[in-house]
């Protein structure tokens, strides 16, 4: 497979696992995994990562350092 089409499946990757591609993308991009060994790892990487991701609890940042944050932001 050309490098440059495994470029582009990969750029697809996350939209994919988000639900994001209509339904012909998802159709190219599971027959390209099914034949590309390294996109398939990548793949499964990336998913694998995502769901330890998501399984974290979300820890609230003190609000000192989030008024901090947002100053040198210039958000505040």
């Amino acid at each position: 497979m050309p490098q440059n089409n495994c470029a582009a499946i990969r750029a697809q990757l996350s939209a994919y696992l988000d639900g994001e591609l209509d339904a012909a993308q998802s159709e190219a991009l599971l027959a390209h995994l099914s034949e590309c060994a390294d996109c398939t790892t990548f793949y499964n990487t990336l998913r694998k990562t995502l769901l330890l991701y998501r399984g974290l609890a979300a820890e609230k940042m003190p609000d000192a350092s989030r008024a901090r944050l947002l100053q040198d932001l210039d958000l505040d």
